[in-house]
């Protein structure tokens, strides 16, 4: 049958497919002779419409019982849907998805005769039996198809476009039956049977469900008796002279199908079923004509008129007992509703509840009911827009099927959800029209909103624990792929029903306005307000963004928005403020003293720094600032308790019809309580950022036209170690919270737009999910539109600015990449192994003791250590090498003797013997022999590891947002994508090349550079490394050298980032594209300036993650079998994190699943449904045991893979209860032993922070210093992650003794590094969870040896510390331990000149980088104890003993460098670095002086 015929056609069959459509539960009959069963799913709404139709059916064929269970009783009632299936005759399912529930059922109703199942998972679906049709495929692995003349007309449905075959599918349902009267044979009556069933069922409601059952019974159940019941009829008695209409049916039938048709068409029938009551596949609904039973109107005219006039028919006095209409104001935004139609069908009440809501609020809906699959249709033919209208008059078609009557919108909101092309049926191919839909949108050029109810999870769930799994994905990840912002959750389930809660919609409403009124307003007249970062304060954060020259950014933007016509209050010709002077007005706005003084010291300040620019030009000639900051003036004010109260205040008038049903009323105040509760009486507050005299809260920032500049406020918990330790509501302060309802009400911002990655406010507790009204984001954030800039290589942190923020994200490049290359020891020591390499008996005496000591000194020889005779790794310099006696060529040179001799160090001096070792010396040091072979292998490890490092890449610089990289920057692009499979003349060539030059162009060009008679070899003509002189270049280095042209052509397009981030606020429809980087996920992450998503979670991991996963975790236990005499870990560490799971499309699950020893199990759509044990014989090597897994979640994880987290909790689950030895199934080892000691929940293995809080909080300790010792960071990560997530309603469960059970045999953590952005030193986020994470394993182990003391008295027992592999993803996949990935880290880029000086070239943003990096250093030596003397030294000499670059960070960014200064100071006062006494002096020095220049006090001329 067609709708089989593959999985996009199977899909078809739940073409229909609501995932809104319900749960029943058990009838009451109990006849035992003749059975059916119905088990719903998600249709919870629809369980009384069943059970009355179950009713009614029993009254009809009192032999007949159908027993009507939901997908909930499968839990629950398991044995009874059982017994009911062993007597069942028929089953009937709907909408089932489970995978478990799937397995179960397809076991249970094997022996059920006749099988009616749609809209499900396709393996449940292919169990579909009526008769002699099924759907299961052949032998050969054919899937069933329909009869030839059904196959042949189905082609004729539909409008011929790919992605609405499915739409035709649906219009065949109604003529089908009606063809299949002429198709012969048995098997064309049971497809008809089918087909007339799901026919009725498609339709729904309550007399056409009843039918559906009737016929089923009277088909399938022979015999069954009947009674009339009077006033109800299932058949239609007709007479009626239809052979005409017969005659034509089948006249159009021979048509299309020819010799096809078989046999004769019967008359038609006397006594024939009625006619399905039919609502329309496609309508337009409004309460006023459901509450007046008019009509749907079905056409876009049709329901414009009835709009229009309903206001006259409604005035008539026989409507007077109807609802009154509301009258929505002239100017309100038109915005399309897309509805479920089955909802409509079912006559759901939230359905009139929202868009009376809508309309109460200002907002002109234009509702459409639609099966879920010809969304895209609706949008693309039925719906245009201002823009497209102008766009065609100009001639410009890009929708060819256009209906004349189209509704002109302002935005199209979906309460359906899915992806835009295929809905609820392509949701299993995930993203696989996504191109049609955005050509659809890119058209309309208008917001798409998704916001709907939630139709598989209640509200109280929602409220307390955030949306979750499916429901999540339907809401939030699919639509995202189309580009769908601002996704508003509005109600949910309470029991079976929908409810709305309307402060949601209400929300949904303000946002739809503010957006539409951005577009209207002219641009002259917007006010933007753009915020900046400045956390952690005090360090010279002012001003930057990860990966971003924030500064000459701005200075773009402003640039840009000036010349789009918004005003910025400067005159024709002037300059746009320079952004490092804005930088440091606002630096000066942040000054504690300015502070306290509110915005009239604000004021004071900046044009105290005015006249300061001023007076610097005219005193040196060099500096042209005699322009500075002007047209900028301070904007803000003093906000007082009262008024921050009424700005945090719900009308009093809310109650339960505003807030819906959530578990809780909340009073109008409560957000006032929440704060008060953290941070104490508004009233009396004079904490953070509060003015002098109890005048409130200080918000201020730069005003340049109607552009405002600010910076984000702190969020306040630094400084307070106890707080950090305990709190798990981290609600905002008040100035924080004064700040944005200050741009919300006073300023009236029309656009926020937070610059960079990333602020603070879409992190602020609330609901992890979903937001409401009691969400602190939401709160403040208001319905201001978010256009949030965002590095594109950050898919994971962005889909949270985007989801909780409300983010209209616009993504741009990351820097340029480069190569470390070697430097001063480095470089030295190349230089050295190359000469001995040239001449090696020659050059061993003369040059080993050089090489050692410069490893030595270099700390190489801890990364590549000497192997001694006996095996084990020895240090060794000049000193105390013993070199064996070689024998040379006499011609080598100087340094040897008549017989070719060379001594052990000048030729002067007699090398020891080793026995004067054996019998002993006065000196202490102990002398190591080396013969000529070792020295060798060495020299090769040595020369290999320099490979490696002078290969490795960095980020070269920031970005420039808008900023089209040069040739040199493109050619280091190509360079580290290519590697080595682009020789250096085509990248050069390719990178030089014009913005109109094509490949041949290019390829022309090298010919004549490098072709026959060139100079440059034989391999650059044909983009490749192979001789083309005379020979044309392959096939696969001509796709090379496309693809980099291709790559050097988008780089070009960096541009459109400025362009999309006008296009964002001017209210447009922005583009959306995969989030990722370009070494690693290729050029379709070009270009940026697009609104970037994540990826479908139920893919996770992939086939080629899951492998690389796998291969990974092997590689892993390999490296801690040889570290620990062949045994395996008992528990390993992993953390999971959004960042890395999403680019590398989750290959630490697949690391998880190794470890444990499982593999996913994937359903036909190709979703992953379960992760299942692999049997122990299976496992390799063999003999291998299960390892225990504890798993470290980054919140972000937890909130976007809820899925996954279900899955790996349900694994743990199934590991620990298997029949295993204990020896073999640690997972299950480790949950007796917790039992034993009387702890619940022994499976819980996947710990994160609190629900809807995020991070651990160290970074923070470890920012201001407030810690003792490892111990006490450890601890504190621990408190911060001792919340427990899984299945059901472990959602967050504090289980701090679980978590410590589990750390106690934690013998390896595992990270990721997943880009080249971001290594371990280069954020604090790797220090601060998995530094402390190895510091709490390690202070769990410690502490467990001294109870084990206590109770046993003696000496506390040595425990091994914890051991950390970190695998960078984006290189060869060999797990490395931590500190030696630290070393290669330090080495190529902070003690890097190369990186050191691009980096200090990016003004303030660059010296904060570096500034970042000395504070990561120290997080390190503090969580896991790196501390290495070499690497202080380094970073000494490059940034304070360097004269040049001290002066240039002291400039750009004070703040920033005396936090260099203090980092060093706090290592060496720590113990973790030994630094002498004069350069402590100088740091002391320099940081005094630098603190006195911070305070106004000038110390140098």
């Amino acid at each position: 049958f067609p709708i089989r015929a593959d999985s996009a056609a199977a899909a078809a069959a739940a073409a229909e497919a609501s995932l809104s459509d319900g749960i029943g539960g058990p009838s009451s009959s109990t006849s035992k002779q003749r059975s059916m069963v119905l088990i719903s799913g998600f249709e919870s709404f629809n369980v009384k419409l069943y059970r009355r139709a179950a009713r009614n059916l029993k009254k009809r064929l009192p032999d007949v019982s159908l027993f009507v269970f939901s997908d909930r009783d499968l839990e629950t009632n398991r044995q009874e849907v059982l017994r009911a299936l062993q007597d069942a005759e028929v089953f009937f399912g709907s909408l089932l998805f489970d995978f478990d529930q799937v397995e179960w059922l397809r076991g249970a109703i094997e022996k059920v005769p006749t099988k009616f199942v749609f809209e499900s998972a396709l393996e449940l679906m292919s169990e579909t039996q009526v008769g002699s049709f099924e759907m299961k495929p052949s032998p050969d692995g054919r899937k069933a198809g329909p009869p030839p003349a059904v196959a042949a007309v189905l082609k004729k449905f539909g409008s011929g476009k790919e992605e609405d075959k499915l739409v035709g599918y649906l219009s065949f349902l109604k003529i089908g039956p009606a063809l299949l009267k002429f198709v012969p044979g048995r098997k064309a009556k049971d497809l008809r049977n089918w087909l007339t069933v799901y026919g009725y069922w498609n339709q729904g409601g309550l007399e056409n469900v009843e039918t559906a059952f009737y016929v089923v019974a009277k088909e399938y159940l022979p015999g069954v008796a009947e009674i009339e019941i009077a006033g109800e009829d299932l058949l239609s008695h007709t007479e009626e002279s239809s052979n005409d209409v017969f005659s034509r049916i089948k006249k159009v039938v021979t048509s299309v199908v020819g010799g096809h048709l078989g046999g004769t068409a019967s008359a038609p029938e006397k006594n024939t079923l009625a006619a399905p009551k039919e609502t329309p596949p496609i309508g337009f609904y409004h309460p006023d004509l459901e509450e007046r039973k008019m009509n749907w109107p079905t056409t876009a005219d049709e329901y414009e008129k009835w709009y229009q006039s309903r206001a006259e028919v409604l005035s008539d006095d026989s409507y007077s007992k109807y609802t009154p209409p509301i009258h929505v104001p002239l100017d309100a935004p038109t915005v399309a509703l897309l509805l479920y139609r089955k909802h409509v069908i079912t006559k759901q009440p939230y359905l009139a509840d929202l868009v009376r809501a809508l309309e109460e609020a200002g907002v002109r809906p234009v509702p459409i009911f639609i099966n879920g699959v010809e969304a895209h249709t609706v949008v693309r033919d039925l719906l245009t827009t201002s823009h497209e209208i102008a766009q065609r008059k100009m001639g410009n078609m890009e929708i060819d099927s256009l209906s004349q009557g189209a509704i002109c919108v302002d935005a199209v909101v979906s309460t359906v959800g899915f992806p835009l092309v295929g809905g609820p049926a392509g949701s299993m191919e995930a993203g696989r029209q996504a191109e049609v839909a955005q050509a659809i949108l890119t058209a309309k050029n208008v917001p798409y909103v998704v916001a709907a109810p939630l139709l598989i999870q209640d509200i109280k769930s929602w409220t307390t624990s955030g949306i979750g799994g499916l429901q999540s994905t339907i809401l939030y990840a699919l639509p995202e792929l189309d580009g769908a912002i601002d996704t508003v959750p509005l109600g949910g389930l309470v029991n079976d029903d929908i409810y709305l809660t309307r402060e949601r919609v209400y929300a949904l409403a303000e946002r739809l306005k503010k957006w539409t009124a951005l577009r209207n307003k002219k641009k002259s007249d917007r006010k933007i307000a753009i915020m900046l970062y400045g956390f952690p304060p005090g360090v010279g954060a002012t001003g930057t963004a990860a990966l971003l020259n924030v500064p000459k950014s701005l200075e773009k933007l402003l640039e840009s928005l000036r010349c789009e016509g918004y005003d910025l209050g400067l005159e024709e010709g002037t300059q746009v403020p320079s952004g490092e002077d804005l930088v440091e007005a606002l630096r000066a706005l942040d000054d504690g003293r300015v502070v306290a003084g509110g915005v009239d010291a604000a004021q004071k300040a900046v044009e105290t720094l005015r006249l300061a620019k001023q007076e610097e030009s005219s005193s040196d000639s060099s500096k042209d600032s005699s322009n500075a900051l002007h047209g900028v003036s301070v904007s803000g004010a003093n906000v007082t308790p009262k008024q921050l109260k009424q700005w945090l205040t719900f009308p009093e008038t809310w109650g339960p019809t505003q807030w819906g049903p959530i578990p809780f009323l909340p009073a109008p105040d409560v957000l006032v309580t929440r704060m008060e509760n953290a941070w104490g009486s508004l009233d009396t507050y004079a904490g953070l950022a509060t003015v002098n005299g109890g005048k409130g809260s200080y918000v201020a920032g730069l005003q340049i036209g109607n552009v405002f500049v600010g910076i984000q406020p702190a969020l306040g918990v630094e400084g307070d170690p106890m707080r950090l330790l305990f709190e798990r509501d981290l609600t905002p302060h008040p100035q924080y919270a004064a700040y944005y309802k200050w741009l919300q009400h006073t300023y009236q911002a029309d656009a926020v737009m937070h610059f960079g990655m990333h602020g603070t406010v879409e992190w602020l507790p609330g609901s992890p999910l979903g937001n409401t009204s009691l969400s602190w984001s939401d709160q403040l954030l208001g319905a201001m539109p978010n256009v949030y800039v965002y590095a594109a290589n950050n898919p994971s942190e962005s889909i949270i600015a985007k989801r909780r923020g409300y983010g209209v994200i616009v993504s741009h490049n990351v820097p340029p990449y480069g190569r470390a290359g070697l430097y001063k020891q480095t470089s030295e020591l190349r230089e050295l192994l190359s000469e001995y390499r040239d001449a090696p008996s020659a050059n061993f005496h003369a040059l080993a003791g050089s090489v050692f000591d410069l490893c030595a000194s270099a700390g190489l020889d801890t990364d590549v250590p000497f192997v001694g005779q006996d095996g084990d790794a020895v240090r060794v310099t000049s000193e105390t090498m013993v070199l064996e006696e070689v024998e040379v060529a006499a011609e080598v040179g100087d340094g040897g003797d008549e017989k070719g001799h060379h001594s052990s160090k000048d030729g002067d001096e007699k090398t020891p013997d080793a026995g004067d070792e054996e019998k002993g010396s006065s000196s202490k040091t102990v002398k190591v022999k080396i013969t000529a072979a070792a020295f060798d292998a060495y020299a090769s490890s040595l020369f290999t590891y320099l490979g490696v490092l002078e290969n490795r890449l960095f980020s070269e610089g920031l970005h420039v947002l808008g900023g089209a990289p040069s040739d040199e920057a493109a050619s280091a692009y190509l360079e580290a994508y290519f590697g080595q499979g682009l020789c250096p003349e085509t990248i050069q060539a390719v990178a030089t090349m014009r913005p109109d030059d094509d490949v041949e162009s290019v390829r022309a060009k090298l010919e004549k550079q490098y072709g026959a008679g060139g100079g440059g070899g034989g391999d650059a003509a044909d983009g490749a490394g192979a001789d083309s002189s005379s020979s044309p270049p392959s096939s696969e280095k001509l796709e090379k050298l496309e693809e980099a042209v291709s790559i050097r052509s988008l780089l070009r397009r960096n541009t459109e980032e400025l362009i999309g981030a006008l296009r964002a606020l001017n209210g447009e429809y922005l583009a959306p594209a995969a989030g990722g980087d370009l070494l690693r996920d290729g050029p379709g992450v070009l270009p940026t300036g697009r609104n970037i998503h994540a990826l479908d979670p139920y893919r996770m991991p992939s086939v080629a993650a899951a492998d690389r996963g796998k291969k990974i975790a092997q590689a892993i236990l390999k490296q801690h079998r040889k570290e620990n005499d062949d045994q395996y870990p008992e528990t390993v560490s992993v953390n999971l994190w959004g960042l890395d799971a999403i680019k590398t499309k989750g290959e630490s699950v697949g690391i998880v699943l190794e470890l444990i020893g499982a593999r996913s199990v994937k359903e036909g759509t190709g979703r992953v449904a379960r992760y299942e044990l692999i049997p122990l014989d299976e496992l390799l090597p063999k003999g291998r045991p299960r390892v225990d897994v504890l798993c470290n979640m980054s919140g972000i994880f937890r909130d976007s893979f809820a899925n996954v987290v279900g899955l790996l909790d349900d694994l743990f689950v199934r590991a620990a209860a298997a029949e295993e030895p204990l020896l073999k199934n640690f997972v299950k080892k480790h949950a007796l032993e917790m039992s034993a000691d009387g702890l619940e929940n022994t499976t819980a293995r996947l710990f994160s922070n609190p629900p809807g809080d995020y991070g651990s909080m160290v970074n923070e300790r470890v920012g201001t210093s407030e810690w003792e010792d490892g111990r006490e960071l450890g601890e504190t990560w621990a408190s911060r992650n001792a919340f427990s997530y899984g299945k059901g309603g472990e959602r967050g469960a504090a289980r701090p003794e679980i978590l410590q059970a589990l750390l106690r045999t934690t013998e390896r953590v595992v990270q990721e590094v997943d880009s080249v952005e971001y290594g371990l030193t280069d954020i604090q986020e790797y220090y601060a969870n998995t530094g402390a994470l190895v510091a709490a394993a390690n202070a769990a182990k410690e502490e467990f040896a001294e109870q084990e003391r206590a109770k046993n008295g003696g000496q506390v027992k040595q425990f091994k510390k914890v051991r950390c592999s970190i695998v960078e993803t984006f290189g060869d996949y060999t797990p490395r331990d931590l500190d030696e990935t630290l070393r290669l880290e330090y080495r190529s880029k902070l003690l890097n000149p190369r990186w050191a000086n691009a980096m200090a070239e990016q003004g303030s943003g660059g010296a904060f980088e570096i500034s970042q990096r000395m504070t990561a250093l120290v997080g390190w030596g503090a969580t896991s104890g790196f501390q290495e003397n070499w690497v202080y030294d380094g970073a000494h000499e490059r940034y304070v003993a360097d004269e040049e670059m001290r002066d240039k960070l002291r400039k750009n960014n004070p703040q920033a460098f005396r936090n260099v200064l203090r980092r060093m100071l706090e290592a060496a006062g720590r113990g973790m670095w030994d630094a002498d006494d004069e350069t402590l002096a100088q740091l002391k020095n320099l940081y005094s002086e630098t603190e006195d220049e911070l305070e106004g006090v000038k110390t140098r001329p």
